[in-house]
């Protein structure tokens, strides 16, 4: 059986990888409607263009 401490690291290890997997995720999201927005721009004004 492990100790508490060893218990504690190893939990707060798996915390900051699941933080750091959800922050990826949340970055990869603001890219890709980012890119979504100036797609749209790009349309928008090639209509305006004729």
């Amino acid at each position: 059986m492990e100790s508490d401490s060893v218990y504690y690291r190893r939990r707060a290890g798996e915390e900051l990888r699941a933080a750091d997997i959800a922050c990826d995720a949340e970055q990869k999201r603001r890219h890709l409607e980012l890119a979504e927005l100036l797609v749209a721009l790009a349309a928008r004004r090639a209509s305006e263009a004729g």
